[in-house]
């Protein structure tokens, strides 16, 4: 059978990007308002899990790390367009599997442009 995020009236508009692990699927859903929501489908493909909320003010995407393969978090101020934070997350699991919820982000903005 097929999981399905929770329901909402505008979930049509709604932008989902994947991202495969060692530890199962992690999904990225942006909603119309622009917030997104982490989930976590672990390998029994049934606990879907409600990792963490991000706000309207935040662009949170993947990025696989080529050398080690490892998939970072990245999470952006939306408000800045030429400048942005740099969201030094962990890594998205632990070493026993669970998704990483804590995080911290860089207090310094980098000067970098984003494309």
């Amino acid at each position: 059978p097929l999981t399905r995020l929770p329901a909402n009236k505008h979930q049509m508009h709604d932008q989902i990007s994947a991202m495969a692990t060692q530890h199962g699927l992690f999904l990225l859903q942006m909603k119309h308002d622009l917030s997104t929501t982490l989930w976590h489908l672990g390998d029994n493909q049934h606990s879907l899990r409600r990792v963490r909320d991000f706000p309207t003010t935040q662009w949170v995407s993947f990025t696989r790390h080529t050398s080690s393969k490892q998939v970072y978090m990245n999470v952006k101020k939306r408000d800045q367009p030429h400048f942005s934070f740099k969201g030094e997350y962990s890594t998205l699991w632990q070493s026993d599997g669970t998704a990483a919820g804590t995080y911290k982000v860089a207090d310094r903005m980098k000067a970098e442009p984003e494309f």
